[in-house]
C-alpha cells in the first residue's frame, strides 16, 4: 500500500495556484487592441473602455487574429470586477502585489502557504432564514467502545472526528488529494484502524479514488488495493465490514461490488453492475443483501455470489433502493424504493430476505410537504432507512424530511421537518443522506445537508451537533476592502451567509 503524501500534494496545489495566477496575468493576446486603449486612457472607466473598443471594431474585422475575441474574454471576466469609481480592477497586478507583500513579510516561509479558515463553524438564523445548517454530511460512524468518539464524512470537506460526543470536531484529512467521503468504517477489534470510502457517491460532487486506510485513528492515510484515478469517474456508495471477520470488507458502487479478505490489500469484483446498498443478516453473516436502482439481490455464501430476488417487487421505475435490518428480529428486512416523483413503495421480509410483502406507498414520505401530499423527491441522492435495534416494527425513513412508522411501515408520521421557522416538527435540515444507530447507547445519528443531527428518543426530538464543522460548500464569495473580516457567500443548500469575523458564527 502507498502512503498518501500530504507535503507532495501541498506542493502540487501551490504549483497549480501559481500556474493559474500566471495564466491570468498573461492570458490576453498581444494583438488585443483593448490593451492599447487601457494604456492610453489609464483613468477611463470600464464602461468607457467598452465604448472605445466596440467603436474601434465597429468598422473593422472581428475574426481570427484581430484581438476581438480576446477583448470579449476580458470583458466577460472583468464585468463584475469594477471598482467604486468605475475603473476595471487589475486583478492580476493586485495578486502580484499581494504576493510581493507576503514575500517581504515572511520570506521563504511564504511558500508553505499561510491559510486561515475564513468561514463559519456555527450559524444563526436571521429574520428571513429558515433552513439553517453548516454543510452536507454523507456518513457517520462510531468508535466500538467509546460512544463519545464519532466520525463524520463530508461530500467535499473530508473526514471529521469528535471525541466528546459532537461538542468539538477535528478534521483528519486536510492535505489529501480527494476530500469527498461516502462512508467510514472503524475496525471493532483495533479502533486505530479506520477505512475511508472516498468520493461523494450521493451527489457526485467529488469522484472516488477508492478506499483509504489509517492505522492511527485517521491522522495519516494509506492507499489500499482498491484504488482509482479521479478521471475514472467512480462513485462508491457504501462500505461494510464483516461482523465477525475484520479482514473482510465490501464496497459497492456504480461499477460493481468489491470484496477484500485481507484488510484492504487485495480486492475482487464479485458482481458487476451499479449498486447502492449492502447489508448483513444480523444473525448469519453468510446471508447478505444487495440493492441497486431497481433490483434486490441475496447471497448465501458470504457475498461471493448474489441471486436476483423479484418476489412481488417492482423492477422498473425506481432510482434507488435502500435497506435496513435490525437485531431485534434478524429475519426482518425492509426495502424502501424511491422514485423521481416520490415514494414508490416500502416492502418488508420476515423470512430473511426470501419473500416480501408490500407495506405502503403513501403518503409521499420522500417529499417536502409536511402531510406527504406532494409528488416531489430527491431519492436519487437523499434516501435512507433505519430500524430501531430494539423494535422490529419501528422504522424511520429519511428523504427530504424524516418520517417514522411504529407499525412496521404501514402508517407514517413526520419525525422532522426541513423548515426551521415553521416549527411543524423538530427541525432537521433537508436532504437526509445517512441514518445510523450507535449500538453503544441507541442514539440515532443523521447526516444531512445541514450537518450532523442526533436523537436520543428514536426520532421524537432532534439536536444539532454540527457546531465546529468547517464544511460549507461555497459557490461564490464577495469581500470588501473596507472591512477585511466581512465576507458574503452563497452555499450549497445552506443559504446566503454573512461572516463578520473569521472563525465566528455565520448568519443565514
Amino acid at each position: 500500500m502507498t502512503r498518501i503524501n500530504k507535503p507532495s500534494f501541498e506542493l502540487a496545489f501551490r504549483m497549480g495556484c501559481l500556474l493559474l495566477m500566471i495564466g491570468s496575468a498573461f492570458g490576453l493576446n498581444a494583438q488585443s487592441n483593448h490593451l492599447e486603449f487601457m494604456e492610453d486612457h489609464p483613468n477611463a472607466s470600464f464602461s468607457e473602455l467598452q465604448e472605445m473598443v466596440e467603436d474601434y471594431y465597429s468598422t473593422r474585422d472581428k475574426g481570427r487574429g484581430t484581438g476581438y475575441k480576446q477583448w470579449k474574454r476580458y470583458e466577460y471576466r472583468m464585468a463584475d470586477r469594477v471598482g467604486p469609481s468605475g475603473q476595471a480592477i487589475d486583478v492580476s497586478r493586485n495578486l502580484l502585489e499581494a504576493q510581493k507583500d507576503v514575500d517581504q513579510r515572511y520570506g521563504t516561509r511564504a511558500t508553505h502557504g499561510y491559510w486561515q479558515f475564513a468561514s463559519g463553524t456555527d450559524y444563526t438564523n436571521e429574520p428571513d432564514g429558515y433552513n439553517g445548517g453548516i454543510g452536507r454530511i454523507n456518513t457517520v460512524d462510531f468508535h466500538p467502545t467509546n460512544p463519545d468518539i464519532i466520525y463524520a464524512g463530508q461530500s467535499a470537506g473530508g473526514l471529521w472526528r469528535s471525541t466528546n460526543g459532537g461538542t468539538t470536531w477535528t478534521n483528519l484529512t486536510d492535505g489529501l488529494p480527494n476530500l469527498g467521503v461516502s462512508a467510514v468504517q472503524i475496525d471493532p477489534v483495533n479502533p486505530s484502524i479506520v477505512y475511508l470510502l472516498t468520493g461523494d457517491g450521493n451527489a457526485g460532487h467529488t469522484t472516488s479514488i477508492g478506499v483509504l486506510k489509517s492505522y492511527n485513528g485517521g491522522d495519516t492515510w494509506w492507499e489500499t488495493g482498491l484504488s482509482f484515478e479521479v478521471e475514472d469517474g467512480q462513485r462508491l456508495y457504501k462500505l461494510r465490514m464483516h461482523p465477525t471477520d475484520n479482514s473482510t470488507l465490501f464496497a459497492v458502487g456504480n461499477n460493481g461490488v468489491y470484496k477484500t479478505e485481507n484488510a484492504g490489500g487485495d480486492w475482487d469484483t464479485v458482481r458487476v453492475g451499479s449498486f447502492r446498498d449492502i447489508e448483513f443478516k444480523p444473525d448469519n453473516p453468510n446471508v447478505m443483501y444487495l440493492s441497486g436502482v431497481n433490483f434486490y439481490y441475496r447471497s448465501t455464501d458470504g457475498g461471493n455470489s448474489f441471486s436476483t430476488i423479484t418476489s412481488v417487487m417492482p423492477t422498473t421505475g425506481s432510482n434507488r433502493i435502500e435497506m435496513a435490518v435490525t437485531p431485534a428480529d434478524p429475519d426482518y428486512l425492509y426495502l424502501v424504493y424511491g422514485g423521481s416523483t416520490g415514494l414508490r413503495a416500502v416492502y418488508r421480509s420476515t423470512d430473511g430476505g426470501l419473500t416480501f410483502a408490500w407495506r405502503s406507498s403513501s403518503p409521499n414520505i420522500l417529499g417536502y410537504a409536511f402531510d406527504g401530499s406532494d409528488n416531489r423527491s430527491q431519492s436519487g441522492s437523499d434516501l435512507d432507512i433505519v430500524v430501531n435495534p430494539n423494535s422490529r416494527t419501528e422504522v424511520l425513513v429519511g428523504g427530504i424530511n424524516i418520517w417514522k412508522s411504529t407499525d412496521g411501515a404501514d402508517n407514517w408520521t413526520p419525525s422532522s421537518h426541513w423548515r426551521e421557522d415553521l416549527a411543524l416538527a423538530p427541525y432537521v435540515h433537508a436532504d437526509i443522506r445517512w441514518m445510523k444507530y450507535n449500538p453503544l447507547d441507541d442514539r440515532l445519528y443523521v447526516g444531512c445537508d445541514g450537518g450532523v443531527f442526533v436523537s436520543r428518543d428514536h426520532g421524537a426530538t432532534w439536536g444539532d451537533i454540527s457546531s465546529g464543522l468547517g464544511i460549507g460548500q461555497y459557490y461564490r464569495i464577495a469581500t470588501t476592502p473596507q472591512d477585511a473580516n466581512l465576507i458574503y457567500g452563497g452555499t450549497q443548500d445552506n443559504g446566503s451567509n454573512r461572516v463578520t469575523k473569521f472563525d465566528a458564527t455565520i448568519a443565514h
